[in-house]
């Protein structure tokens, strides 16, 4: 079992809300170790049992380097190089916000399971004990006096405070407070002291949107739901250590389902995928054929799975040797109620058009049975989703030969490489007019690395109500 269950769901659910969250290994900290030590050796006097009450908010005073990614992983080195001078503990804060990044952006801290340094009721303000390092939470900006916050980062003040909140690390009637309420000082100054109060009513209000129907009578619709899925081509290649890697950091993205391919049954893939993945809480789904799908046990069941046969596999002869494909799916009944199928697909390679002869025609038959499963498990109010390896550009073709779906690239207009082009895809069935995609975008080896020679694609969509 994890040793950061609250961590581990904030940024989760940071992440389905569309915020870029940076973990220790993604800025680069130096004392990994050490967040990880502090588990122990200092643990919160609450959490993971009990949530906390109080939000302390605070401004690093380091100077921000810029708006990039980049930047902000060296801001982040900053706050932890000075706080492990002055309290050997790292950042003192949990999380660290980008005042001046395009989207919401934030960076862990201490783990949430682990007390901070940096918050004491000097003042001795009634209410508040001295230490509420150890029964608190605490958020800064990266900045220093006179800086100013955008818009996208209030926005991710919102979503922090939300997001504590969904995962039970935070209750509802919670203290949303400067640290200058406790402390002689001018932080986090007025520039973020004065949208407290308007932070925490947006979160309230983000969090009533999302929270499940009260009982007793309800409106005859549901609520629009989320799910956030993701696709990662693997590599059947790689060493076994090199597979338990990328496996392990695909689950730690907390993805609500996920599929995959390059999982054979000649290969560990297989086996590591449902080992991780059960372990992590999630149910897996692989057939031997290669593919599969991963379905968050926190997001819904799997009430049925199954393969469905699509191609035979290369000739005697073939220089070019590929094993049987179809679909791999599995039935979900989301929490929210939704029936929701899932399929996983991997066409063959050299065989983007008519030129290619008999592999083009196989690719032509494995689109008809992707088709087929998003027909036959679109009935209704069903809603029915797909990831895989297209093998040729999403851009520049139909990855589904004129098949009724829509890959979350052709609905955003926009086509990111995913390592070999724009090749790997996530899509929805036509037919499903509730189901929009509201974000997509590729995690390439400098937000999450792997061994394999493709990169996460990640995409959140909107099911709207009945």
């Amino acid at each position: 079992m994890t040793r950061t269950p609250k961590t581990d769901a904030f940024v989760a659910a940071l992440r389905r809300r569309g915020v870029e969250v940076l973990t220790h290994d993604q800025w680069g900290s130096a004392r990994r170790d050490l967040y990880v030590r502090r588990l122990t050796s200092h643990p919160h006097g609450l959490l993971p049992s009990r949530p906390v009450d109080t939000l302390w908010n605070h401004i690093t005073v380091t100077e921000d380097d810029g708006p990039t990614s980049g930047e902000f992983k060296a801001d982040c080195r900053e706050v932890e190089r000075i706080g492990y001078a002055r309290f050997g503990s790292g950042v003192s804060y949990n999380v660290l916000v980008d005042r001046n990044a395009a989207k919401p952006r934030v960076a862990i801290g201490q783990f949430l399971e682990a007390k901070g340094t940096h918050t004491v009721n000097n003042k001795g303000v009634d209410g508040y004990s001295y230490n509420q390092n150890k029964v608190a939470l605490a958020l800064a900006f990266v900045g220093v006096v006179g800086d100013r916050l955008n818009a996208a980062a209030v926005e991710a003040c919102v979503q922090v405070n939300a997001a504590l909140i969904e995962v039970g690390a935070m209750t509802d009637h919670y203290d949303n407070v400067p640290h200058s309420l406790v402390a002689a000082k001018d932080c986090p100054t007025d520039e973020l002291r004065d949208r407290l109060a308007d932070i925490k009513r947006r979160a309230l209000a983000n969090v009533r949107r999302a929270a499940p129907a009260p009982d007793g009578p309800t409106e005859p619709s549901r609520p629009a739901s989320l799910i956030w899925i993701g696709h990662v081509s693997l590599q059947f290649s790689d060493t076994h250590a090199q597979m338990r890697h990328d496996v392990k950091a695909i689950f730690g993205l907390g993805m609500d389902a996920f599929t995959f391919t390059e999982a054979h049954h000649s290969n560990p893939l297989g086996n590591l995928l449902r080992e991780i993945g059960n372990s992590q809480g999630y149910t897996v789904h692989v057939d031997r054929t290669g593919t599969g799908v991963a379905v968050r046990n926190g997001y819904g069941k799997v009430t049925r799975r199954g393969f469905m046969s699509g191609i035979g596999g290369s000739r005697p002869g073939d220089k070019r040797v590929y094993g049987p494909r179809g679909v791999t799916w599995v039935r979900v009944k989301s929490n929210s109620g939704e029936n929701i199928g899932i399929g996983a697909f991997h066409k063959i390679t050299h065989g983007e058009t008519a030129a290619d002869g008999f592999r083009w025609r196989e690719n032509l038959k494995l689109s008809r049975i992707v088709g087929r499963f998003a027909k036959n498990f679109g009935i209704g109010t069903n809603v029915v989703f797909v990831g895989g390896d297209g093998n040729e550009s999403d851009r520049l073709a139909d990855v589904f030969d004129g098949q009724p779906l829509t890959t979350c690239w052709d609905e955003l207009g926009k086509w990111p490489d995913t390592g070999h082009g724009n090749i790997d895809v996530i899509a929805s069935y036509d037919p499903d007019g509730r189901v929009k995609c509201r974000a997509a975008t590729v995690l390439d080896d400098t937000e999450c690395f792997l061994y394999t020679d493709h990169y996460v694609v990640r995409a959140t969509y909107d099911i709207a109500e009945l």
